[in-house]
């Protein structure tokens, strides 16, 4: 009798070939999940944008108010802070020392100039491509260095194209506080 031949219970392994990539129909769906990914993020992230602009300009906004406050009181002079450009929408607002009327900005050319004996001390422009709008109840605020009051009180409206919109608030007293109305802009309380 010959010898049996032993037989393995492991069954025989072949070798399978390296994968080769992707296909093209495997490709174009990937595309198309990522372009409706992208479709649906992108207006998140408009917004995302415009509520920071607006967190950044009433920032600004804060910042000069105190910033003309102190140059009141250091320069012993009343300073303004007044909005310029076009009275319908302006788009900048300086901090000057003397009457509104010797101060100017041109939002478009990004200029501003004050003429003797007047003092552009600082200025802030919204570019015209940018999706803010500005509105104030008033052309400007005077800060007089002795007793530290503002006159008069003002409110600014900083308005996003979404309709997002921050309102800052300054007193007679040059205190400044900021809401959101409905709470749509994060980081102010609703007005």
């Amino acid at each position: 009798m010959p010898a049996a031949r032993l037989r393995s219970s492991r069954p025989r392994r072949h070798p399978r070939p390296a994968p080769r990539g992707l296909s093209l129909v495997e490709s174009l769906a990937v595309l198309a999940v990522l372009a409706i990914a992208a479709g649906v993020a992108l207006p998140n992230f408009s917004a995302l944008a415009e509520r920071q602009q607006l967190q950044t300009a009433a920032a600004r906004f804060e910042d000069d108010v105190r910033f003309a406050q102190d140059s009141a009181v250091l320069r012993a002079q009343s300073v303004r802070l007044s909005f310029h450009d076009d009275a319908d929408a302006p788009r900048c607002w300086l901090v000057h020392t003397g009457e509104i009327a010797q101060c100017r900005c041109d939002a478009a050319n990004g200029t501003a100039a004050c003429d003797a004996p007047a003092q552009l001390l600082r200025v802030h422009t919204l570019p015209a491509h940018a999706p803010l709008r500005l509105a104030a109840n008033g052309a400007s605020m005077r800060f007089g260095a002795v007793r530290r009051t503002t006159t008069p009180a003002l409110t600014l409206t900083l308005t996003a194209r979404s309709g997002a919109s921050v309102r800052e608030v300054v007193s007679v007293m040059g205190r400044v506080r900021g809401c959101s109305p409905g709470g749509a802009v994060a980081g102010f309380k609703s007005c």
